[in-house]
């Protein structure tokens, strides 16, 4: 009898030891860090940048820019440490309410545009000299 006992014991305790887990049902995979900026870059236009926003500013469009006396009045180049928008002719191209796009000059060559997207509170700067986006972030 006690055979039996000890027989069906070490069957009860097999059985439910193969119905636990290791893990903690309350802890969550953690990603190691080359997935997890994987999955950061994979966020739909975090890091992306259009021809149209690498692209100077057409000459009509200067036509209707308006210069901006006071850099200072736009916060969202507080924050930011990429340039120094004061040594600059700024126009403002585009303010629609959803996106505000202005140009930076030195004398008649464009040198950086900055595009505002309120929505997200993001600030694109591109490099119009170089091509190549600076800073894509939100503020």
């Amino acid at each position: 009898m006690k055979k039996g006992k000890l027989i069906l014991l070490f069957m009860a305790a097999a059985t439910l030891g193969a119905c636990t887990t290791e893990e903690d049902p309350g802890e969550t995979e953690a990603l190691d860090p080359i997935e997890e900026e994987a999955a950061i870059e994979e966020e739909p236009n975090e890091g992306m940048v259009t021809e149209e926003e690498l692209a100077p500013v057409s000459e009509s469009e200067m036509d209707e820019a308006e210069l901006i006396d006071n850099i200072d009045q736009y916060e969202e180049f507080e924050e930011q440490d990429v340039f120094d928008p004061t040594g600059y002719d700024a126009y403002l191209i585009t303010d629609n309410g959803s996106t505000r796009v202005i140009l930076f000059t030195d004398g008649d060559e464009q040198v950086f545009k900055s595009i505002f997207i309120e929505e997200d509170n993001r600030l694109k700067i591109i490099d119009l000299q170089n091509n190549e986006l600076l800073l894509n972030s939100p503020l």
